[in-house]
């Protein structure tokens, strides 16, 4: 049961967050930066053509209504905005000398690593950091200072409305919709195979639920703000001591609360339905995973087995497809498993369980049945700290004491070697292949241990394709009900992205409007529409996208020339050159500004039995309130520009 945990989504995880957070700070401060342009443009406009007050109180002027005894908070906005200005001003100096200089142009959203991938932090970097973080304090200074006076009775009040107002307006029967699918769903699922019923319910019930939810909470957000405001219902709230965050936040709690409780009684009641519609059988073999995987790398090995002659990539039988890459039988490539430092746990058991998956090419039938036969596939592991590639010594190897022969336990504890004493027949289609080799070839797994898995195609005519995530040490089994509420763990954070994007589209725009420009975003956020963004967004590269981009493509249309041939050089082709220069920073402010919704869909790991690690949930939920963190800002200020907040 289950195949090969083939996803192609990077997940955000712990090792990685410092560099995220690092990554977000320099893009939300540029953003901050324009903004802070953009507004001081306007306020001199403002000061000189109609009341002449020059000296800023705010980004909305309300840090003047504060009193004389809280005149150090616009002191303080004056000093921060003062140290922006500045460093604002060194960086043009900065940029104008590189451009006239060496022709270089530092890239601030470039994370600059030494050779070991080490961050390495220069001058340029420090003060890109400094600069960042003074112009997102700048513009969310009174954001933080109304932070501090946010009353929890006044959020609860409006949380309250908000879940009694949604309750009124039946929005919730559509989950009626849910109770159809669970009864009929079987009726649409047919396997061929009984191993394929659980990865087919769990993904057909984990998609309702997620459709379900989010155009539920959407509507409720999109529709809640702008009908009060609407019908004036909103007036008996302003005109209380009421701040406009309390506003913003109460609706997107109120809502947020709400649908959390419908999706925990949505979640228990398809996982009993999933676990009562599976064959028994299958429901038996249900898994949690706890697993770990190595970096892939292929090398061609001399007849000997000693030395290798060349790292090398797997072979390219033509498919479009590339995720596998591919063995040749009976030759000496190998796929070579790198796990650094292996984790303690796998010392606990005699054995350390190892699952793969392949896919198998061939170029000779071999029998009547082609799936029937397979191919031999040999397997050994190596401890590179204490393996020296003396087989002599390891095949000759006797107990001092007893004159007799090693066992392979005490071989691979000795030398840091262990292969299987027969090859194994490894079949395609998704059928899984399971090997244990003893764990005390770790030894006393020191720190720096590496431990490599090898495997060769010894079945000759034959190609055999694998993949980095296609082979994986099993640490330990984990609790798979606990793990489908974790991927629903992954729904609620979606839930409160698209709810937070509806309240704060709905603070300016009215409801239609809202609902479709919350659409909008989460259809740009889907990983097709991302990724392509992503490729516009990256620097030219005549090999693997020749031609250029728009304005050169369009030089080549009108010239004739192929996508190969260069351009001349010529005023026409630099200032193609050089549009599409900023076409592509137009894309890599279009992608830093839309979320990467595929980081919240875990069905895959339910499907496939394998378990969701806590500490990915918890870099995705970081990575969920830094982008939150800007969205709420807008609202703040979309709401206080409304004539109902003045």
């Amino acid at each position: 049961m289950f195949s090969a945990f083939n996803y192609e989504t990077i997940y955000p995880n712990m090792q990685l967050i410092l560099e995220y957070v690092e990554l977000w700070v320099r893009k939300a401060g540029f953003g901050a930066m324009i903004v802070l342009i953009i507004w001081s443009i306007w306020h001199l406009l403002k000061a000189l053509l109609r009341d002449g007050k020059w000296l800023p109180y705010g980004l909305t002027g309300r840090l003047e209504a504060e009193g004389t005894g809280n005149n150090w908070r616009a002191r303080l906005f004056w000093l921060l905005l003062g140290i922006s200005y500045l460093i604002i001003g060194y960086f043009i100096v900065r940029f104008m000398l590189m451009l006239f200089g060496n022709g270089t142009i530092y890239d601030p959203f470039t994370i600059a690593k030494s050779e070991t991938g080490v961050r390495s932090h220069l001058f340029e970097d420090m003060m890109t950091l400094t600069l960042c973080l003074l112009c997102i304090l700048t513009i969310s200074i009174e954001f933080f200072f109304d932070l501090g006076r946010l009353s929890f009775r006044r959020l609860y009040a409006i949380s309250r409305f908000t879940i009694v107002e949604a309750v009124r307006k039946k929005v919730l029967w559509v989950f009626l919709f849910l109770g159809i699918v669970v009864l009929f769903a079987s009726w649409f699922i047919t396997t061929e195979k009984k191993n394929d019923q659980w990865a087919q319910y769990t993904n057909l019930v984990l998609f309702v639920i997620s459709t379900i939810v989010l155009v539920t909470s959407s509507i409720l957000a999109c529709f809640s703000l702008p009908t009060d405001i609407k019908s004036q219902t909103i007036f008996t709230v302003t005109t209380k001591p009421v701040q406009t965050i309390e506003i913003v936040f109460g609706r997107i709690i109120g809502i947020v609360l709400l649908m959390t409780f419908i999706l925990v009684v949505s979640g228990a009641v398809t996982i009993i339905y999933v676990a009562r519609g599976v064959d028994p059988e299958v429901a038996k073999q249900i898994r949690a995973r706890n697993v770990a995987f190595g970096e892939l790398l292929f090398h061609d090995v001399s007849p000997q087995g000693t030395t290798v002659i060349k790292a090398r990539g797997g072979e390219n039988i033509g498919r479009l497809w590339d995720y596998f890459q591919y063995l040749s039988g009976g030759t000496g490539q190998e796929a070579v498993w790198y796990f650094q430092n292996p984790p303690a746990s796998l010392l606990k058991n005699k054995q350390i369980n190892l699952e793969a998956t392949f896919d198998i090419f061939r170029t000779s039938k071999g029998s009547s049945d082609r799936f029937e036969q397979g191919v031999a596939v040999q397997f050994y592991f190596v401890n590179r700290g204490k393996w020296n590639n003396n087989f002599e010594a390891y095949r000759n190897a006797r107990d001092p004491k007893t004159n007799l022969p090693y066992s392979a336990d005490e071989k691979a504890r000795l030398f840091g070697y262990y292969e299987l004493e027969k090859p194994a027949r490894v079949y395609d289609e998704g059928v899984t292949t399971f090997v244990s080799f003893p764990s005390s070839i770790l030894g006393d797994n020191p720190p720096g241990t590496i431990l490599e898995v090898h495997i060769k195609c010894l079945s000759s005519s034959q190609y055999l394709g694998t993949a980095k995530r296609n082979l994986y040490l099993v640490l330990e089994e984990s609790n798979w009900i606990y793990n489908y509420f974790k991927a629903i763990s992954g729904i609620w954070m979606y839930m409160i992205l698209v709810v937070t994007l509806s309240v704060v589209a709905s603070t300016y725009l009215n409801a239609p409007i809202s609902l479709l420009v919350t659409i909008l975003i989460v259809i740009l956020g889907q990983p097709a529409i991302l990724g392509y963004i992503y490729e516009e967004s990256l620097p030219d590269d005549p090999i693997n996208r020749p031609g250029g981009r728009f304005f050169q493509a369009g030089l080549r249309l009108i010239n004739k020339d192929n996508m190969v041939t260069p351009l001349a050089d010529n005023t026409a082709t630099r200032t193609a050159v050089a549009l599409d220069g900023s076409v592509r920073y137009v894309f890599k402010f279009v992608h830093a500004a839309l979320p990467d919704l595929d980081i919240y869909d875990r069905k895959i790991f339910v499907a496939e039995g394998f378990n969701i690690p806590e500490t990915e949930l918890l870099a995705t939920f970081i990575r969920l309130l830094l982008y939150l963190f800007p969205c709420l800002l807008l609202g703040y200020f979309l709401l206080h520009g409304r004539e109902l907040a003045n």
